[in-house]
């Protein structure tokens, strides 16, 4: 087997992340002119809005299915063949017409979103291990949580041109297919070839998958980003009953949480040298109750920016400690569906935050939403003080 470019196969798998963040990253700017586009009434906002959110719980849907193929199959050939169905699905809408037509590519999109981020981080599992496996995951989260903010202002500027223009980058997934080819290959699993030790993780044996570990990685997941979505789907409103309009603002308060997410993330092998998995998670609800009720509490502006930095730093965590402690506790042979049952957990909770919180609003307020969402953390911070997972 060729000897590959440690960085050069680093790379590609971060880019590979990236990808993922790009299903409602970089449409949502050109939301307002995609209802225009489709009749500007109330009816094409809800289904220019249904056009963001539909991968989502597709990705949710198929990604356990995701992981079952990549297991059975291999990596690689799915992989490289999802790379190239994502940028043409990504990119119709650059020449799409009918709403359907849009739901439908955007569907098919969500499919190629599942493989592709199982894959990436499946291979992460594959290719490394210890402490480099530790660090790469805080990379891997970081990219994608640095990457969201980049996308977002891109997409922003395209779409003040064209709001066709953002669907354009979706194509970037043919760079990654490039270096794809020339610094990845498919594992062999229980054999040789990590790119880090030398030898896959976990050994060869037919093992079975411990329940209650990855059932809790699950739920810490799921719970965990239906609370931390709480803040792109809330936010502009929360500063709009405080009397402030400006969408920069809103928008640097976002990214304020982005930033804080990926620096944490950066530092996670640190943190998980002295912590448990189940620490950790505790650590993570504990910040984004803080954050929580600094939204609750405060009456301005730097207030609740502040609130978005300690729940960003919360949230930063929740992906590079999922993914690693679902490394070390699946077998090999079953790394794949173990990984894309976490995808979906992670995208269902994106997809269920606003659902979940609607009946809170009609019966409480904004602001008590997040006390709520506060005493939420809270408990679950003690629940994962009370468990053990290593």
């Amino acid at each position: 087997m060729k000897s590959p470019s440690l960085k050069g196969t680093k790379t590609t798998l971060l880019l590979g992340s990236a990808l993922t963040v790009m299903s409602a990253a970089l449409i949502a700017p050109s939301l307002p002119q995609m209802a225009e586009a489709f009749g500007g009434d109330e009816k094409a906002t809800l289904l220019s809005k249904t056009i963001l959110t539909a991968p989502a719980i597709v990705i949710a849907i198929f990604s356990p299915f995701a992981g079952w193929i990549l297991d059975r199959f291999g990596r690689i050939k799915i992989f490289f063949i999802a790379l190239v169905l994502y940028a043409l699905a990504g990119s119709a809408g650059l020449y799409l017409e009918s709403p359907d037509s849009f739901l439908l590519s955007r569907g098919f999109f969500g499919i190629m979103v599942a493989i592709v981020m199982t894959v990436t981080t499946t291979l992460v599992g594959d290719y490394f291990v210890g402490e480099e496996r530790k660090q790469f995951v805080g990379y891997q989260s970081a990219t994608m949580a640095f990457g969201a903010g980049v996308l977002v202002m891109l997409a922003g500027f395209l779409a003040d041109i064209n709001w066709r223009f953002p669907f354009a980058i979706y194509t970037a997934s043919l760079i990654v297919l490039v270096l794809g080819v020339k610094y990845l290959w498919e594992p062999e699993i229980g054999g040789s070839g990590g790119v880090g030790s030398g030898q896959l993780a976990g050994g060869g044996k037919d093992e079975k998958t411990p329940f209650w570990p990855v059932f809790m990685v699950y739920f810490g997941t799921l719970v965990g980003l239906i609370l931390f979505y709480l803040i792109p789907t809330q936010s502009t409103f929360l500063l709009k009953e405080m009397g402030i309009e400006s969408n920069l603002v809103a928008s640097g308060g976002l990214i304020i949480s982005t930033v804080f997410a990926a620096a944490v993330a950066l530092s996670y092998p640190r943190f998980k040298r002295r912590l448990r998995y189940a620490q950790i998670y505790a650590l993570c609800f504990a910040l984004i109750a803080i954050g929580f009720l600094l939204v609750y509490t405060s009456t301005s502006v730097i207030g609740v920016i502040l609130a978005f930095a300690f729940a960003g730093a919360g949230s930063g965590f929740f992906m590079p400690n999922a993914s690693l402690s679902l490394m070390e506790v699946a077998p090999e042979k079953q790394r794949g569906r173990v990984i894309g049952g976490m995808v979906s957990a992670a995208f269902l909770g994106q997809f269920l935050s606003p659902i979940v919180s609607q009946p809170i609003l009609k019966a409480t307020s904004l602001s008590e939403l997040f006390l709520w969402g506060a005493v939420a953390s809270l408990l679950l911070a003690g629940v994962f003080l009370l468990i053990r997972l290593k």
